[in-house]
């Protein structure tokens, strides 16, 4: 059986270059959360509409 060799790891290598830097503030995070739930429920009134009308449609082309 075979091995592969592969040099020994050096402590400069990992010198913290390799770190995951923090993540930035986003600027949302900060707001209120009320425009936010808003803008929610103003979408799913849109979504609810459209689903509506597309019902609507739906029934009008098979019954006519």
């Amino acid at each position: 059986m075979s091995h592969i060799a592969f040099p020994p790891l050096s402590t400069s290598v990992f010198d913290g270059s390799f770190a995951i830097p923090a993540p930035p503030r986003l600027h949302r995070a900060t707001a209120p959360l009320e425009p936010l739930w808003r803008e929610a429920m103003r979408w799913s009134l849109v979504a609810l509409s459209a689903s509506l009308v597309a019902g609507e449609v739906v029934l009008w082309w098979v019954a006519g």
